[in-house]
């Protein structure tokens, strides 16, 4: 996943959001503080885990008595449960809920400070090069998302919705380019389009996924553009 490095893209409902400099500088002062060693550290925003030294001078984080993680959870991260049985060599994992098995919730989606998403790997000027999100503006508005195209008219935006459907199989392409098949609960609901109604659009706007790989990363899935039977992954 990609933070946004530039306002040139953006999302606003019905024109391009622009973030003010000012805001990008106090957000950046905010996490990162100036060291004496001339170097960077991290402040403020991110909490320690409490720690307890043991007789020996080892020290180990203290329980908080917080749930853990089942036995067979990725490492590293409680969201996401090894696929079994006849899904076991799902590129998405399962998330824990029983009538959805691989589910991506709104607290997922989209992941905290991410503002846009790029492919996996670069493609043709048939894809989006850039895909694009925005908060709701109000508490009963929906977010945004554009799909950023190459040429003039930019792209297809629109406001959507999780929603989730049955358990699906589809073929994705991995990070090493192979066709890995990938199951899946979560579709994006696509809504008010701004840009131009064509083929391309009627394709993003049917078949878009969500989905969650081993490390609990969050990938959209989006239909090859050009033909193929897989799907393209944007994180």
């Amino acid at each position: 996943m990609k933070q946004v490095a530039s306002d040139d893209h953006a999302v606003k409902r019905g024109a391009r959001r622009h973030l003010s400099p000012v805001f990008l500088a106090v957000a950046a002062l905010a996490i990162a503080g100036v060291s004496f060693t001339g170097g960077f550290m991290i402040s403020g925003f991110i909490e320690a885990d409490p720690l307890h030294e043991n007789p020996d001078g080892t020290t180990v984080v203290v329980d908080d008595g917080e749930p853990s993680a089942p036995a067979n959870a990725a490492a590293g991260s409680a969201s996401v449960i090894k696929p079994e049985g006849e899904w076991e060599d799902s590129f998405s994992w399962q998330t824990g809920d029983e009538t959805y098995p691989f589910s991506v919730s709104n607290e997922d989606f989209p992941p905290e400070g991410i503002g846009a998403l790029t492919p996996l790997e670069k493609h043709s000027s048939s894809y989006p090069f850039q895909i694009n999100l925005a908060d709701a503006e109000t508490t009963d508005s929906l977010p945004g998302i554009a799909f950023c195209m190459a040429g003039d008219y930019g792209g297809y935006s629109y406001d959507y919705e999780l929603k989730q459907v049955e358990t699906t199989e589809i073929t994705v392409l991995d990070r090493n380019g192979e066709k890995r098949k990938a199951m899946v609960n979560t579709k994006l609901a696509l809504t008010g389009l701004i840009g131009e109604r064509d083929d391309k659009e009627r394709l993003i706007c049917q078949n878009c996924y969500l989905l969650k790989d081993e490390n609990g990363e969050v990938y959209l899935a989006i239909p090859d553009m050009e033909g193929a039977d897989n799907y393209v992954l944007y994180c």
